[in-house]
């Protein structure tokens, strides 16, 4: 083997060139005709496309999500497949993309196109396959240049593909042209995550075979590498992507919501989601979305509003034969039978069904594996029902109720009363079984307004409603028309011509001091009809009569009624005018001040062992809140932020003009424009139109006005001091003057007037400028406390609210990034101010709702920044920088398990923080132990190990271990520094013993305490250190004498004795059974013959004799319904017999009397 031969074997060529052996494949025979070689070489393509190693039970992936991607590269302009390479690849995809959707209804396509080494996505996954035919459109050879990126096409492809369910196959197809591509990072890292996430990738390689494309298919999840020759063998490699994939053994399994719209008319002008830039014209068609009514203009594809899978039913149906793929037919030799699909003779070869043995050609057999999924023949034949043994039948009855007591056989003895219940039982089961034999049910259609045309469906639905509501919803007790709701739609019940219904008030409460009661006043009744013996002349004069004299009396009666129903009817209009002045009171808050007082006293002369019940009602009914009615709608984020600036604007309006008060011209102009308007307004309100005794109309100027003075409970009044003193209430408001004002005044501004009152101290204005930069944001801060800061803030984010004006939004979010930086800035200081900082992150999750993405971007750049400088100087203990910076992410954003882009980086930094931070001082050791509550016996394990290297040390260190600097520290010996560490962990572990350390521990602490500081060396120890430590193992020893449990005493218990058991005696041979002799083979299949016929014997006469009793009392029970039919029908033709001989009979006596009369005529 020379070196052309070897390098000849490592090229790609070689497994085509093989292939392509013109010699070898092309064969003359005997003629010196080619055409046998031909159809041999097309008949060993198409068997290499059957399935023949294909299992026969596979679950396909029938949901499929595929990325096509498309180089666009220099290369693809390349004039190898004419016109050229893109144009060819345009027109190859538009047909794969039909068969495509016609083999897989329910998939998504979409196009990702890279050119100049960057990918962008051309179509997104769509299962519109018109939107991916009219986006491959744009593709030319100008559309083409650069280099091409494997790396970025397969990253875009796989963000977008990894995100879907597991239960669908996730597939990408790269037509790429390139021999190289230009990759920012390792490409094989690339592929590995493809791999986790198993996305399936193939490559269709128009010019030649490139190892790192094959490396792509082969890791991938099988994938599929192709290097087409021509144009014919391009759409060949295409198509064999249209059958989906094997789906692999443990992918998961999900249950998938689908919706079937139908195809209706649209009869008004409306919008398609899939053209929503135009309008439908009227008596089009289109597709209803049946959960959200959409309308889309074709199927399959998924709802945009409710994100429902619309498919139709054929579509469905075809992917469901991918589900169970037809098993691969049996390869038979046999050239004289017929194809039983396309009734041709079989002249090579034939294909047998495995279930019904049915021939089929190779053409027929490769359609019924690609496309149908169906064996023709086995679809034909009817299923063979199997014969069921009545032996292998079980039964099993239920003797009694498990759970229920056994009931008592009540009726032994009785039989005819067992005969009667018989009967009944047969009737509620046989005869209503007969009753509906060769009968069909009638489904009525009982809904309101089902079909009824004329009502629309809302209308329908509105009916239903109202229908349902009324069944479980009674007005009053007392109505009798809701009791007769169910008798009749519509019950009117009366009285005296009117409807019970429309009578407001049934009763009418009448005071002591009435004396109405329906009749005629007693005296004039006593006068009337006794004389009275004074009578006066005016009523009755001489001349009159009595008759006259009582109708007078009955005037004067009705006349004095009529009078006291005006003064009633004058008393329930002002009873009515109060009681609606008042809710208005209560409703605006002006008396809130009074009803504090008065429920302060009542509290006050409470006993303090009241009920709570009682005081709870009372604070109730002194609140006098605001309060929520029915009528009440939620306002929306709009109108709040609207009424929020208006309040703004009109409290900063009173600002000014509070603070223009000072000027002293101002105020004088604007009191006599303030009475000049009061003194119009008052004349105005206090028209009055007056009549003299003549009825001429009187001046309202002339007429003294009546006043009514407003006086307060507990106070007396006179009426001569009244009218004595009306210059000096000449100033006095009435009632309504007062109740207007109080209206006013009170209860439209009550919340207005108490923040002028908060603000009224330090002049906040309530407006202010945006701030456009970092100076001016520090200059309206810097000079205000922390709640000031607070305040401004919240003013400044209600004024510019974003629904307001368009540009709002902007502005906050610029604001959001300055007071970040103002956070920052603040914890970057050596004393920061921790309640301005508090007040901060306030403000900053509120802004962060605005825009939850920018938010988490600009807190993302500060923790880069951190994470930057940390890096410079790894092993340095973070400052109260990064605390801050923890804090203000714990506020902002959810802290969970799961991923989160700020939260996640941040726990990581925090991590890498605590695990680089190198200790450099003992103070700062001894300052971390303490912090740590739970640290001590760590610490004590520490020390307590044997340390030989410690010498003596004299006292006057120990008089530095607390006073040096730190600086001095480090200058120190070793022995001094463990000194140091060991005084400081006795002193927490005396400091430990103070509090309850047994709700931290689950075991007492102190008892291996004891035990390390009893091995410690003390003879090398100082004078001090030593008695302090004999000191704490005091105190340790003490405290575990204390917690120590607690046992009892007890007398010894002597050891019971075990009971002294025999030994069983054993018989070895007790319970053997004799060897009975084995039968031969003819006599063993003789007794099983005659135990057969006996049993079945037994069998057949008891289940005869079941037989008949069943038929018998079935004939029975029908024979007496029969009996009673028949002798219902014999009683209505004896009736109606009856009725046509009485007829008969009148007519055969007026026949006689019409011939007699004849015949004397």
């Amino acid at each position: 083997m020379n070196e052309d031969d070897e390098q000849k074997a490592y090229t790609w060529e070689t497994a085509y060139a093989d292939a392509l052996n013109i010699r070898e494949v092309l064969k003359e025979d005997e003629s010196g005709s080619i055409e046998k070689a031909v159809a041999k070489l097309i008949l060993d393509e198409k068997l290499k496309k059957r399935f023949r190693d294909r299992p026969a039970n596979v679950r396909l992936g029938i949901i499929r999500y595929l990325y096509i991607i498309i180089d666009c590269s220099q290369a693809m302009t390349d004039k190898s497949l004419f016109p050229s390479r893109i144009m060819v690849t345009t027109k190859v995809l538009n047909q794969f993309l039909e068969k495509f959707s016609e083999q897989n209804p329910i998939s998504q396509t979409g196009v990702i196109v890279c050119k100049d080494k960057r990918a962008e996505k051309l179509v997104p996954l769509t299962g519109n396959i018109r939107i991916v035919k009219e986006g491959l459109t744009i593709l030319s050879e100008a559309f083409c240049y650069g280099e091409f990126s494997l790396h970025n096409s397969l990253m875009i492809a796989m963000k977008s593909l990894r995100d879907y369910p597991g239960h669908a196959s996730r597939e990408i197809l790269v037509v790429v042209a390139s021999l190289s591509t230009c990759d920012p990072c390792n490409i094989f890292s690339t592929i590995e995550l493809l791999k986790r996430y198993n996305i399936r990738c193939s490559v269709i390689s128009l010019a030649a075979e490139v190892f790192i494309f094959k490396k792509l298919c082969s890791i991938t999840s099988g994938g599929r590498h192709n290097v087409i020759m021509d144009k014919v063998h391009f759409e060949t490699v295409i198509n064999d992507h249209t059958i989906p994939p094997i789906v692999r053994k443990n992918a998961e399994s999900s249950v998938i919501r689908m919706g079937f719209p139908f195809h209706e008319i649209v009869k008004v002008p409306s919008f398609c989601l899939c053209h929503q830039s135009e309008a439908a014209t009227p008596f089009g068609r289109g597709f209803f979305c049946p959960q959200c009514g959409a309308r889309y203009c074709s199927l399959p594809i998924e709802c945009r509003v409710c994100r429902l899978t619309l498919i139709s039913a054929p579509q469905l149906a075809r992917s469901f034969q991918h589900l169970m793929p037809l098993p691969a037919f049996e390869e038979v030799d046999i050239t004289s039978e017929t194809c039983f699909a396309c009734a041709k003779t079989v002249e090579v070869k034939g294909f047998s069904c495995k279930e019904c043995h049915a021939t089929f050609c190779i053409d027929c057999d490769l359609i019924l594996h690609d496309s149908l999924q169906i064996c023709p023949s086995c679809s034909n034949q009817e299923p063979v029902t199997k014969k069921i043994n009545p032996f292998d039948l079980k039964f099993n009855r239920v003797k009694r109720a498990v759970l229920d007591e056994k009931k008592q056989n009540l009726h032994v003895g009785t039989p005819g009363l067992s005969k009667k219940l018989a009967n009944e039982k047969r009737q509620r089961i046989l005869a209503a079984e007969w009753k509906n034999l060769k009968k069909t049910n009638k489904i009525i259609d009982q809904r309101f307004g089902e079909n009824d045309r004329k009502i629309s469906e809302e209308d329908r639905q509105i009916r239903r409603f109202t229908a349902e509501r009324l069944k479980h919803f009674k007005t009053d007790k007392f109505q009798l028309a809701d009791e007769l709701l169910h008798l009749a739609e519509e019950v009117n019940l009366t009285h005296k011509g009117s409807a019970l219904t429309s009578i407001e008030k049934y009763d009418r409460p009448v005071s002591d001091d009435e004396e109405e009661d329906g009749e005629i006043h007693s005296d004039i009744v006593t006068a009337a009809h006794f004389g009275g013996g004074k009578v006066e002349k005016d009523v009755f004069d001489q001349g009159s009569k009595r008759k006259d004299i009582i109708a007078d009396l009955i005037m004067q009666t009705k006349q004095m009624r009529h009078e006291k129903q005006l003064v009633r009817d004058e008393i329930e209009d002002m009873t009515e005018q109060l009681d609606e002045k008042w809710r208005k009171l209560m409703a605006s808050g002006a008396i809130n001040n009074l009803a504090q007082k008065n429920a302060n006293k009542a509290n006050k002369s409470t006993n303090q062992s009241s009920d709570y019940y009682d005081r709870l009602l009372l604070e109730l009914r002194s609140s006098n809140e605001k309060r929520g009615t029915a009528g009440e709608r939620i306002k929306t984020e709009q109108e709040i932020a609207f009424e929020e600036k208006k309040r703004l604007d009109l409290l900063e309006k009173r600002r000014l003009s509070r603070v223009a008060e000072s000027d002293p011209e101002v105020v004088s102009l604007e009191l006599e424009a303030k009475n000049k308007r009061g003194k119009e307004k008052r004349l105005s309100a206090n028209f009055e139109v007056k009549y003299d005794s003549d009825g001429n109309l009187i001046d309202s100027h002339k007429v003294e006005k009546a006043q009514i003075k407003v006086i307060q409970i507990g106070e007396s009044f006179d009426d001569e001091e009244a009218t004595n003193n009306n210059d000096e209430n000449a100033n006095v408001h009435t009632s309504d003057e007062v109740y207007d004002a109080m209206l006013n005044e009170n209860g439209e501004i009550a919340d207005e007037f108490t923040e002028l009152e908060n603000s009224t101290v330090d002049d906040l204005p309530f407006v202010f400028p945006f701030p456009k930069s970092y100076v001016d944001l520090r200059k309206l801060l810097d000079d205000h406390p922390a709640s000031k800061c607070k305040l401004i803030l919240d003013r400044i984010v209600k004024y510019y609210h974003p629904s307001l004006c368009e540009g709002n939004k902007k502005r906050l979010l610029h604001l959001f990034i300055l007071l970040l930086r103002f956070y920052d800035d603040l914890s970057k200081e050596s004393l920061p101010k921790i309640d301005t900082m508090g007040c901060l992150i306030k403000v900053l999750h509120t802004l962060l709702k605005f825009d939850t993405e920018h938010g988490t971007r600009c807190v993302r750049a500060v923790l880069r920044q951190q994470y930057r400088a940390h890096s410079k100087r790894l092993h340095l203990i973070f400052g109260f920088r990064f605390i801050a910076l923890l804090k203000l992410v714990f506020c902002l954003f959810p802290v969970t398990g799961a991923f989160h882009p700020v939260c996640t980086p941040m726990l990581a930094f925090t991590c890498n923080l605590i695990a680089n931070a190198r200790i450099d001082c003992l103070k700062n050791a001894a300052r971390m132990v303490c912090t740590r509550g739970n640290s001590t016996p760590t610490g004590v394990f520490f020390v307590g190990r044997k340390e030989r290297g410690i010498r003596t040390v004299t006292d006057s260190y120990i008089s530095n271990i607390f006073t040096s600097s730190e600086n001095a520290f480090c200058r120190e010996k070793i022995s001094c520094f463990l000194l140091m560490v060991y005084m400081v962990l006795l002193q927490i572990t005396d400091a430990t013993l103070e509090i309850d350390i047994r709700a931290t521990f689950d075991e007492n602490p102190t008892r291996p305490i004891c035990k390390l500081l009893s091995r410690l060396p003390r003879e090398n120890y100082p004078i001090k250190l030593n008695e302090f430590l004999i000191e704490v193992k005091k105190l340790l020893e003490e405290e575990l004498s204390r917690n120590s449990g607690i046992t009892q005493l007890k007398r010894p218990r002597p050891p019971k004795k075990m009971l002294q058991f025999l030994e069983p005696s054993v018989d070895e041979g007790y319970g053997q059974k004799k060897i009975k002799k084995k039968l031969d083979k003819k006599t063993e299949i003789k007794n099983l013959t005659r135990k057969y016929k006996k049993e079945m014997r037994s069998t057949t006469l008891l289940l005869d004799k079941e037989k008949k009793k069943y038929i018998l009392i079935y004939h029975e029970s029908i024979f007496r319904l029969k009996q009673a039919e028949q002798a219902e029908k014999d009683r209505m033709r004896r009736l109606k017999t009856k009725q046509l001989i009485r007829s008969l009979q009148g007519q055969e006596s007026e026949y006689k009397k019409n011939q007699y009369t004849k015949s004397l005529n």
